[in-house]
């Protein structure tokens, strides 16, 4: 009887162990820079921003001179997440929530061995850092 109660209390700590992880390793805030082409010369530019996971999606701003001449930069803008597993989240910038005229933008994380993220939006590498 003794040994049923031990294992019992041992599979309910399991299960609220589990139950307070989550299965999306890249919840979190993080600092984002990345280098672009520029209209201004023909050396790139590098600019940064913040990226948030939450567990059903999260946020994406990047921080610039201006949001005048652009309607599809500098605001938060959503993040639609399409999959996630422990090494890799595919989801979307969702630019098109913002305007009629901005384009929806791929967002890929992916996290190696030693649990370091790296990413891409479109055609820009990210550097991450977690806050």
């Amino acid at each position: 009887m003794r040994n049923r109660a031990i294992v019992l209390a041992a599979l309910v700590f399991v299960a609220f162990t589990a139950h307070g992880q989550s299965a999306n390793p890249f919840i979190g805030t993080w600092d984002v820079t990345y280098s672009h082409p520029t209209k201004r010369g023909p050396l790139p530019e590098e600019s940064s921003g913040t990226l948030v996971v939450t567990e059903n999606g999260g946020s994406w701003r990047v921080y610039t001179r201006s949001t005048r001449s652009d309607p599809c930069s500098g605001r938060d803008t959503p993040i639609e997440i399409k999959s996630v597993d422990e090494k890799r989240l595919v989801g979307v910038v969702k630019y098109s929530s913002l305007s009629d005229s901005c384009k929806d933008s791929r967002l890929e994380l992916t996290r190696d061995e030693q649990g370091r993220v790296s990413g891409r939006r479109g055609q820009f590498d990210l550097t991450m850092t977690k806050k």
